[in-house]
């Protein structure tokens, strides 16, 4: 499946669009100051590891967080620094600057960790990623990987080339059973974008394919910042743009 920003740096400026009541998109600062795109937060276990690292190689704290996702390859501070920069943020009135910046933040992090996963070949990372079995119920690479098969992970599948923030709809909301105001994250997928995994013995299995800009709602809640996945957005929902019940809530 696909999962699906502004460029947040740490200690860099988050620029974010948004929509003001006379429906004008503007471009809107949300200021230097907010949640770190960044592998780990400076305070964290593992801020010092730098790069992909043998679990057993890492701080005892850090390792002992890792390990209770069954991890023996550890992610490094390159993973988020050298991932592809998220793109300029669409968001819908309403919805405060630090709100977005934060749900980006969370959002962005997760594809990083999700496509580590992928690539490393240890699903246990994406347990922590989404809720009640999200990954592993919904991801056809997920399942993949737990084959034991090799499964590509392609920058056009894992970091989507346009983001927004949007609200449900009454009717979207119902449909991902929820109540009041629920803020989406609607990535969009260049194109053309495919993948096919290689199975244990050797036979080709296609994962996934599309030829035209790919749209997609996700839903989820900000984790709790704790080692080791710190500030993660976990999903617990999505549809595709393309399904009656998120027209609506696409088109804002």
């Amino acid at each position: 499946m696909v999962l699906a920003v502004a460029a947040v740096l740490a200690g860099g400026a988050a620029w974010l669009m948004t929509r003001p009541a006379g429906g004008r998109v503007a471009d809107q600062p949300a200021g230097a100051q907010g949640p770190e795109l960044a592998t780990y937060a400076s305070d964290s276990a593992c801020a010092g590891v730098q790069v992909a690292t043998p679990v057993a190689r890492v701080p005892a704290a850090c390792a002992a967080a890792w390990t209770k996702l069954g991890v023996t390859l550890v992610p490094g501070q390159d993973l988020v620094r050298d991932a592809p920069r998220p793109p300029q943020v669409r968001s819908v009135a309403g919805a405060s600057v630090p709100e977005v910046t934060a749900l980006i933040v969370a959002f962005w992090r997760t594809e990083a960790f999700k496509a580590f996963a992928i690539k490393t070949k240890q699903p246990g990372i994406v347990d922590g990623l989404g809720a009640n079995r999200f990954f592993r119920d919904n991801s056809l690479e997920v399942q993949g990987v737990v084959a034991g098969a090799d499964v590509p992970a392609p920058d056009c599948h894992e970091y989507p080339a346009a983001l927004g923030v949007a609200r449900a709809t009454p009717t979207l909301a119902r449909f991902l059973k929820k109540t009041g105001t629920v803020l989406l994250i609607k990535a969009t997928y260049s194109a053309p974008c495919a993948a096919t995994a290689t199975a244990k013995d050797g036979s080709k299995v296609p994962m996934y394919s599309w030829t035209s800009p790919l749209s997609v709602l996700y839903e989820g809640e900000i984790a709790a910042r704790r080692d080791p996945l710190g500030s993660v957005l976990q999903l617990t929902g999505l549809a595709e743009c393309t399904q009656q019940v998120a027209l609506d809530t696409c088109a804002q």
